[in-house]
């Protein structure tokens, strides 16, 4: 099997998440690198498929390999990871004839379904797989004759670390949910509490990984709610367990906020304290003065991650789906 990978420079915190994922995969003796495509073979795909694009020839048939003078034949199983419709990373591979083709698309909202429906289609896709259990649902009746599965987000908890002594009381990384944001923003000022979040939107709140990482091994509490909450013009009803839960859970952080629903279902228990929309300042108040108390769900969260969520079990999901 062939792995497409990313390649440095990583320009967002999303391409390392994928990298996390390329090397549980690539930790695989059964799995070995694609070989990357050169600068000007790279660059001559990527205007031929614009031009093709352009021209409306939607399918890139056998015969166009010849007809281009295209790399020689390849006979393996070639497997990618893409964020959205990313598919640029993927066509320079696609003049190569492969026995099977699969992807595993990450952020695979509604908006990006009638190109995902198209690519799947045109490049003969044999496996697609899906991070979110709903956009699952509903793009297996846009392709019935595909294989479609649901594989969640997962992690590697060994790119990450925890503290016992955390100095920052509340974290928003990313995203936040203004609702809740404006409710607790006065409260954590006026009692002096430490609270870091996005001063300006698309703006992160930490620049680098190494710092994002100490940012929150240090942090007691992560504030999480699903993207449809936070953007649903992009998220539309899609509620899904991302990658954020994940990265708090392993930093040993107690996530305040909601719970996807599938994200209870993966757990087999609620992870996350749901917020009290009656009461959210005294909520969060108790919470911080009694932070100990929430030790065990910290604990129960962590090893659930370990046991159940990292990307060496999504891989053998994976590996399962091809030998059915």
């Amino acid at each position: 099997m062939k792995l497409v990978i990313n390649h440095f420079p990583y320009n967002s915190f999303n391409d390392f998440d994928l990298h996390e994922c390329e090397q549980a995969i690539l930790s695989d003796s059964i799995v070995k690198p694609a070989s990357k495509p050169s600068f000007i073979r790279l660059k001559f795909y990527k205007t031929l498929s614009k031009l093709l694009s352009f021209l409306k020839f939607i399918q890139v048939k056998s015969t166009s390999a010849s007809l281009f003078s295209l790399p020689l034949l390849d006979k393996e199983h070639l497997f990618s990871l893409l964020i959205g419709p990313d598919f640029d990373k993927y066509i320079p591979y696609c003049y190569f004839t492969f026995s099977k083709r699969s992807i595993y698309i990450f952020d695979a909202w509604p908006c990006h379904f009638e190109s995902i429906v198209s690519f799947t289609l045109n490049q003969k896709i044999d496996h697609l797989f899906i991070t979110s259990s709903q956009a699952t649902d509903l793009l297996k009746k846009k392709l019935p004759f595909t294989n479609i599965h649901w594989i969640p987000e997962a992690i590697d908890p060994d790119n990450y670390k925890f503290s016992n002594e955390k100095s920052i009381d509340v974290l928003s990384f990313g995203r936040k949910y203004d609702t809740y944001h404006d409710i607790i923003l006065p409260f954590l000022s006026n009692n002096n509490y430490t609270y870091l979040f996005e001063k300006v939107k698309g703006e992160v709140v930490f620049q680098d990984r190494s710092d994002f990482i100490n940012g929150l091994a240090n942090s007691k509490i992560s504030i999480c709610f699903p993207s449809n909450i936070t953007h649903p013009e992009r998220s539309g009803n899609i509620e899904i367990m991302t990658m954020r839960y994940l990265q708090s859970i392993v930093s040993k952080c107690l996530i305040v906020g909601q719970a996807p629903k599938e994200m209870i279902y993966l757990f087999g228990y609620n992870p996350v304290i749901e917020v009290d929309w009656k009461d959210p300042e005294n909520q969060i108040s108790y919470i911080l003065n009694n932070y100990k108390e929430f030790g065990p769900l910290i604990e129960k969260n962590y090893l659930t991650v370990l046991n159940n969520h990292t990307w060496i079990h999504r891989w053998d999901s994976i590996k399962n789906t091809f030998q059915k």
